[in-house]
């Protein structure tokens, strides 16, 4: 019979082999909701270990497994004007929102998250904003000066905003559209997930309320002494809830048209490239 810690890591392979790069935090919450391992503070730390243990030991990728927030800063250099030039090439993407109507950003609460969101919306060329719990005034102004110049160009700006439930989770939409409001700007903000009815649909595991978060009585009043934190919510029932919103939002046959010219684009400018790479 495993023991737990190998219970743990034989479980974060299969997840893992299925779907990956994940935080440490979302497979934590795949093995919750796989009944696995409860939802406890002590769970989450014996899961941290075991990881660390399976990437030392060769069991788990390395890349398998990111950290959003410790990540280095190279300085980038190439080794002539060749490979430059391929780098420019992975990096052209032609501006969808010159044949959009509406524009769409989408906003998450904390960068653990963020990871998800950019792979599922690189597609849709839509930007990812991390707020970091309540953002500071300096991302609110640049975000503010975005949507009123987007409002000026499109029929519509709508944010799709994604975060925990607990009391500064609920509070912090609130705040965003306060904030961005003072500054002239006044988009659109759904909070796509989480929300009580989507816990309650996909039975995810609560954990109980911060004593020290002074939200905290007004949240229990309302939704009771349990809150959910959105790496609760599988992958797949992410892109369930995010990809309609988005897709219900933008024109599909213009972003595909646009796609069409930036392929075409792509080609001409690889042969450039090749080009270069003859005159060197």
């Amino acid at each position: 019979m495993m023991d737990k810690t190998q219970s743990i890591i034989s479980a974060a392979y299969d997840a893992l082999a299925e779907e990956n790069p994940m935080t440490v935090r979302e497979i934590h919450y795949v093995l919750v909701v796989a009944l696995i391992i409860e939802n406890t503070i002590q769970n989450y730390k014996a899961v941290s270990r075991a990881l660390v243990k399976a990437r030392k030991e060769g069991l788990i990728p390395w890349d398998w497994i990111e950290d959003r927030i410790r990540i280095p800063h190279d300085v980038p250099m190439w080794e002539d004007l060749s490979t430059f030039g391929e780098t420019v090439l992975d990096s052209y993407k032609r501006d969808i929102w010159q044949t959009q109507e509406n524009y769409v950003a989408c906003w998450v609460e904390k960068d653990a998250i963020s990871g998800f969101f950019v792979r599922e919306l690189e597609p849709y060329r839509i930007a990812v904003n991390v707020g970091r719990g309540f953002d500071g005034w300096d991302s609110i102004y640049k975000a503010a000066q975005l949507f009123k110049a987007r409002a000026n160009l499109h029929k519509s700006v709508t944010v799709l905003y994604f975060g925990d439930f607990d009391p500064s989770g609920e509070e912090m939409v609130t705040s965003l559209r306060k904030r961005l409001g003072e500054l002239g700007a006044r988009p659109n903000i759904i909070k796509c997930a989480l929300t009580k009815e989507q816990i309650l649909k996909y039975s995810l595991p609560p954990i109980p309320t911060k004593e020290t978060d002074s939200r905290r009585a007004k949240f229990i009043a309302q939704n009771g002494d349990a809150c959910v934190e959105f790496e609760a919510l599988s992958s797949a029932r992410r892109r369930a809830i995010l990809i309609p919103h988005v897709e219900s939002l933008l024109n599909m046959n213009a972003l595909r048209e646009t796609l069409a010219v930036e392929g075409r684009e792509l080609k001409m400018l690889a042969e450039s490239i090749e080009g270069w790479r003859g005159a060197a």
